[in-house]
């Protein structure tokens, strides 16, 4: 993958994002894959990305035949044969071998290629495009995959807690301290954890093969997608984002695209002026058996009447390809500026969680845990206690995950890194 992808296509701020700190190539073997390492095998692989690359190089190629002009004609003409009295058979027979040749008027060649290399930056914006769209995708998947882990992982702890409980239970009900109920209710609990980690591990298989499919290879054997989720940064400030949207891969091929429709505009334009043909030949006489030159010019007619409407057409498409530019910018950033609010309450909702919701409801279930050991307090309490704690758990992953793909999704619409602190490259 070419050195300035990740600068045009600005995966370093989503890498910033999960603070993913390594840019190491994937150890043989190991079973780690990094943000980085995913998008980049996207990005090389993806089969959403031959297509446009096969368009770029159809249009690299249409510059070169623009480059000819019209082809030379060689023309045999046969006169004065097959007919009656003196040019019966072939004795009058006269024949003209003849070269012919448009010459091109009003600049059409250079406007004929004009027309190529805009078609061909169109291409490239658009591949550029795709390319951003692949990596974003590749990077919301990437975090539903890390989601799923922090899931199972939460899963897992509050299963051994249940278990714990549960044999605590177990022993109450056999010192005749409680009722079998209080057993039953605990293994029930541990039933419902079980069915959790069942559920984030059939989660985690999904994302992988959706993952894996990005570079085209779904069944290919799973690995852990390897960062922090709840690593996270000041986001930008939204004027700083909005004044980047027209400079994104998106924008700068519809800015591609207002080229082309006005170069074809100008080309429309020189096909008012008609080519004129030229012709120069050898006619051979049979009688007298002699040979003489022959020329010719021939001027079409009608060719302004002719291009005047194919000059308003294009005139209207180079409108219509404006007025498509500003609507989809008027509409990108509104986009990114619900984006930047939804992110901005991402942000908060994390720190309200982390900062006073899972501190306390960690040390309540502590405490209650403890004082259901002691046989202080009841089993109902505990039970209580660890649902308000997972809960907590699980919500912070579900911000965190919509955190980071709102994040991306700013990133794909402007097409640059939103590092934190307003560093941007």
């Amino acid at each position: 993958m070419k050195p300035g992808v990740w600068r045009s296509l600005g995966t370093v701020a989503v890498l910033a994002a999960l603070s993913v700190a390594t840019d190491q190539a994937t150890a043989e073997g190991s079973q780690d894959l990094t943000l980085r390492q995913a998008v980049g095998r996207s990005l090389e692989r993806s089969p959403a990305l031959a297509v446009s690359r096969a368009q770029a190089d159809a249009a690299a190629a249409r510059i070169g035949q623009a480059d000819f002009g019209p082809q030379p004609e060689v023309g045999l003409e046969l006169e004065n044969f097959a007919g009656t009295g003196d040019v019966n058979g072939i004795d009058a027979l006269e024949t003209t071998l003849q070269l012919s040749r448009a010459v091109e008027s009003g600049g059409k060649r250079t406007r004929r290629i004009d027309t190529a290399r805009a078609g061909h930056d169109i291409a490239l914006a658009e591949l550029d495009a795709a390319r951003l769209d692949v990596a974003a995708e590749t990077a919301r998947r990437f975090m539903a995959l890390l989601g799923a882990q922090e899931q199972l992982r939460t899963a897992q702890r509050f299963l051994e807690l249940a278990k714990a409980i549960s044999a605590q239970a177990q022993r109450r009900v056999a010192a005749g301290n409680a009722l079998s109920a209080e057993l039953h209710r605990a293994r029930a609990q541990v039933g419902r954890e079980q069915l959790l980690v069942l559920r984030a591990e059939a989660d985690i298989g999904a994302a992988w093969r959706t993952l894996a499919a990005s570079w085209g290879a779904p069944d290919s054997l799973p690995m852990n997608a390897a960062g922090d989720l709840f690593a996270v940064q000041t986001l930008q400030p939204l004027p700083d984002l909005l004044a980047r949207v027209e400079r994104s891969p998106r924008f700068a091929a519809l800015a591609a695209g207002e080229r082309l429709r006005e170069a074809e505009r100008r080309l429309a334009e020189s096909q008012a002026r008609a080519d004129i043909s030229l012709s120069l030949g050898v006619r051979y006489l049979s009688d007298p058996d002699d040979a003489a030159l022959v020329a010719g010019i021939a001027v079409p007619f009608g060719s302004r009447a002719r291009s005047r409407a194919l000059v308003v057409e294009s005139a209207a498409l180079v409108e219509q390809a404006r007025a498509e530019r500003e609507a989809n910018l008027t509409d990108a950033m509104a986009t990114v500026g619900g984006l930047h609010r939804q992110i901005e309450v991402r942000l908060k909702s994390l720190a309200v969680l982390e900062r006073d919701v899972l501190p306390a409801a960690t040390e309540a279930l502590t405490q209650i845990e403890r004082g259901y050991r002691l046989g202080r307090l009841s089993y109902a309490e505990y039970a209580v206690a660890a649902r308000e704690s997972l809960d907590g758990e699980l919500e912070r992953v579900g911000i965190a995950i919509e955190y980071h793909q709102l994040l991306t999704e700013i990133e794909r619409l402007t097409g640059v890194a939103v590092p934190a602190g307003g560093d941007v490259p």
